[in-house]
């Protein structure tokens, strides 16, 4: 039709865009956007506004209530606490459109591919496999609606395959993924009737796959809805009511494991933080301690030693509430302990009770901090605290003397690559001895370090050898120089790609060959680059956070329609902390190779049926 405008969209995206726009024109008064849009949400809103115009006696105005976004006395948006729970308003439902794209919908696609996620497991050497199991996926429409089968056997075979590749499954019952019904019907875990429903799905899986499993966690990271600003809000309120909920139904399945198999261990799960006070201020180690409290001991304690620690009337106070704790709840707790904690642990944080500026925070993790002025910030944001992990398994071990398991963590680093030769080249040795009987034996010791990298072509020799002495000097320096001038003998020792090569000489004439007219040729070049190799110096600006490369070709012939490429080297150099500085070390390390080409000289043909052989 005239005017019809695709956009470079589906029919379903182009309406999910243009219904967002026109909404967007309508309650704001102007947009900005392209010419083609501008032309069709034009043409929409102004249908809207007549048909509005038009019907307007026919309507009323009411007044509404609207959620806004919550601000501080100074008009800056306060971020709400980290929401794992999902909250359905009283007789609503959940609804899919099917002009919208749910990319989680889909993700990784274990479902399909679990079985080549696994074997590739198996190839990286992994013994140990955590994965959560999708309650809707036991249960899709709750206990009343039965136990969907199909899923019970897709995990028993994700289980079974785990089992036959040499790995433990370790499996958390509960991922933040609850079914839609139980939402629709309960409102969620505020409902104590979710206890219930949690219960038996936790013993159909311990039923069913305790053959497979015997260690399993039932909530991750319980403690991710604790509260942490200190505001006494009707949210913090109920997520302190829904965490309640949630300790107690992970007692009760721990009680339900128990009795299915005593065998079974069940542990809890918590995101674990580790903070330093930022001063010596006696107020800021108080706080450091009472963060740890409340967000780590307060769900830790509880399911570790089955009952609140006494802080938690602190926390109940600072909050405004008394949960409604059963004398049946206190037994359960009591009785449902877990059996080992497991935690998460991604970066340190900081606390203080002195004001900071706004971008005196850290960026990127959910639980965002005060900057520690003694870490470095990763791509994300993130200051990477190794020493913080290993005092928080201090903290775990001397307060709870149970076993731990580290579930999640993570780092954001770059690696940089060596070649064989490269490493070979600057990993120094300070001291080693060889009492092997002859050289060819040294050499095949030798670069047994480096088999990940390259293969070795070595030819036996009968030179006998006594005590030979490598110091402080690098594998490829003793074996190139050391190694054949001490026992002067005629050995060659390179590498080509991933080959290395120790063997006796070859003759350097050139071969001869006959070039006519009728093959096509009439005449021949040694102009041949057969050395192009590039050097890549990768540095880091500290103070722009900046990833700097330069790189340059180590060059043996002028036709760069002759090259031959050995490769890129990738060399990384901490003291380059400029463009120029990259940019001229990559060229002295070219300009190094090139010497080296130009005072070895190899003969072309020489060199291409190395680099040809055993292909």
């Amino acid at each position: 039709m005239a005017g019809y405008r695709k956009l470079g969209r589906t029919s379903n995206q182009r309406k999910a865009l243009l219904r967002n726009q026109v909404t967007a024109l309508l309650n704001n008064g102007k947009i900005r956007t392209t010419e083609a849009k501008a032309k069709e949400i034009r043409r929409i809103a102004e249908g809207l506004i007549a048909l509005a115009v038009k019907e307007k006696d026919n309507y009323e105005t009411v007044t509404v209530q609207a959620k806004v976004a919550r601000k501080d006395k100074d008009g800056k948006r306060v971020h709400r606490n980290w929401e794992a729970v999902d909250e359905l308003e009283e007789g609503c439902k959940f609804a899919f459109f099917d002009d919208l794209h749910y990319t989680n919908h889909v993700a990784s696609d274990f479902y399909h591919r679990y079985k080549e996620d696994l074997a590739l497991f198996k190839e990286m050497g992994y013994t140990t496999f955590n994965t959560s199991i999708s309650w809707a996926r036991i249960y899709p429409h709750g206990i009343k609606g039965g136990i969907n089968q199909e899923g019970v056997e897709f995990y028993r075979d994700v289980f079974k395959t785990a089992k036959e590749y040499g790995m433990d499954p370790v499996i958390t019952l509960y991922k933040y993924d609850e079914p839609v019904s139980l939402l629709e019907q309960h409102g969620g875990w505020r409902n104590r009737a979710m206890i219930d429903e949690f219960v038996e799905f936790a013993r159909v899986c311990f039923t069913e796959y305790k053959d497979y499993v015997n260690k399993w966690m039932t909530f991750n990271e319980i403690n991710i809805i604790m509260p942490r600003d200190g505001q006494k809000t009707e949210k913090n309120q109920r997520n302190l009511i829904y965490l309640h909920n949630q300790l107690v139904a992970a007692a009760r399945a721990t009680i339900v494991a128990h009795e299915i198999d005593s065998n079974l261990k069940v542990g809890c799960m918590i995101c674990g933080n580790m903070s330093y006070p930022l001063t010596p201020d006696p107020l800021d180690a108080i706080a450091r301690y009472e963060n740890f409290q409340d967000f780590f001991c307060y769900s830790a304690d509880t399911q570790m030693r089955g009952y609140y620690p006494p802080f938690a009337k602190r926390i109940w106070g600072k909050y405004g509430i008394t949960p409604e704790i059963t004398e049946q709840d206190k037994e359960d707790l009591m009785n449902g302990k877990s059996d080992f904690i497991g935690f998460s642990y991604y970066a340190s944080g900081v606390v203080t009770t002195h004001k900071v500026e706004e971008n005196d925070h850290t960026a990127g993790n959910v639980l965002g901090t005060v900057k520690n002025p003694y870490l470095k910030a990763n791509a994300w944001g993130w200051q990477i605290d190794p020493v913080g992990f290993r005092h928080l398994m201090h903290l775990i071990n001397d307060r709870y003397n149970a076993p731990m398991f580290d579930v999640e963590n993570g780092i954001f680093f770059t690696i940089t690559a060596m070649d064989a030769r490269r490493l070979m080249m600057t990993d120094n040795k300070p001291y080693a001895l060889y009492s092997k009987p002859n050289y060819s034996d040294i050499v095949k010791t030798i670069m047994t370090r480096y088999t990940a990298l390259c293969s070795l072509k070595c030819d036996d020799t009968n030179d006998k050898l006594t005590d030979v002495v490598s110091q402080r000097e690098s594998d490829y320096d003793f074996i190139t120089k050391k190694l054949i001038q001490a026992g002067r003998v005629d050995r060659e020792f390179f590498i080509v790609a991933d080959k290395a090569y120790f063997r006796k000489p070859r003759s350097v004439a050139a071969p001869v060959i006959t070039l006519g007219i009728n093959n096509g040729l009439k005449n021949f070049s040694r102009s041949l680059n057969y050395l192009n190799k590039i050097y890549e110096v990768h540095g880091y600006n500290p103070d722009t956070q900046t990833h700097l490369i330069g790189s340059a070709a180590a060059k043996s012939g002028d036709k760069q329609s002759d090259v031959i490429k050995a490769g890129v080297e990738v060399v990384a150099l901490s003291d380059c902390k400029t463009q120029s500085d990259v940019a001229d070390a990559a060229k002295s390390l070219a300009m190094k190779q090139k010497t080296k080409i130009k005072k070895h000289p190899v003969p072309a043909l020489d060199f291409l049926r190395l680099c040809l052989e055993d292909f």
